[in-house]
């Protein structure tokens, strides 16, 4: 059964990574736990500057994360910005399962604070990617937190859409508990959903707002689906001002 649950979490795209990055992109691998490589495309590669480390959803990649545009959003919003590849999801076929996800997630974010010495340092993500984020956000001093279709955890999702008794006995509480991370995460947080969500429902983001310590927070919603959130441009112009608000705030 738990090897279902990860069929059904973690569906990686058919696509495979091209044997280099696309022009432009410079790539870093890291070594985690069951995985010899795991990749990271970055953008505007130079020391300094602010920095949004991104985790994407269950059913992307590094490749179609980058057919999709984000790589050119984030360029206009910020001087670094990198993508965190899934073990499994790139070129090397190995375990993926959270525990796998997190350890790469927080050992790629630790290596790309260490190369490159951003001034601010924010991660940020989408669906998966977003309890990704607050989960390496836990253990990595960042200066702010971007979750982008949250859900409040994997339990409380999943009994949304699975009957309950079967999410209590293979689902853990703990298992991707985003509220729980930021019940203590006391750092500026923007939460952007869509209410028309109906995978992960915008009451798990307000759910997750609410619960949030950090005294600088905003929550907004879009018009939006599920799978059409990022491509609202409200969205971006929010992004923006959070990245600015952080480095001003930072230099005063």
């Amino acid at each position: 059964m738990l090897d279902l649950v990860s069929f059904f979490l973690y569906p990686a795209p058919s696509i495979p990574l091209p044997q280099e990055p696309p022009r432009g992109l410079e790539e870093v691998t890291i070594e985690s736990e069951g995985c010899k490589k795991v990749e990271i495309w970055i953008a505007n590669s130079r020391k300094e500057g602010a920095m949004v480390v991104w985790f994407h959803g269950n059913g992307e990649n590094l490749l179609t994360v980058y057919e999709s545009g984000l790589f050119s959003r984030f360029e206009e919003i910020t001087e670094i910005f990198a993508v965190v590849e899934y073990p499994g999801y790139g070129r090397e076929k190995c375990t993926t399962n959270e525990e796998s996800i997190v350890e790469s997630a927080i050992k790629a974010t630790v290596t790309l604070k260490d190369k490159y010495e951003p001034n601010i340092l924010i991660v940020a993500g989408w669906s998966l990617g977003a309890a990704v984020a607050a989960q390496v956000a836990k253990e990595v001093k960042v200066d702010g937190i971007v979750l982008i279709s949250p859900w409040s955890s994997l339990k409380d999702l999943a009994k949304l859409h699975y009957p309950a008794i079967l999410v209590n006995l293979f689902v853990s509480n703990n298992s991707y508990n985003t509220k729980k991370v930021l019940s203590s995460l006391e750092i500026p947080t923007l939460i952007i959903h869509g209410n028309k969500d109906k995978i992960i429902p915008i009451e798990q983001g307000i759910e997750l707002f609410r619960n949030a310590a950090g005294k600088t927070k905003k929550f907004v919603q879009l018009p939006s689906y599920h799978n059409t959130t990022l491509g609202e441009e409200q969205l971006w112009k929010e992004i923006k001002e959070f990245v600015f608000l952080i480095t001003n705030s930072k230099y005063k």
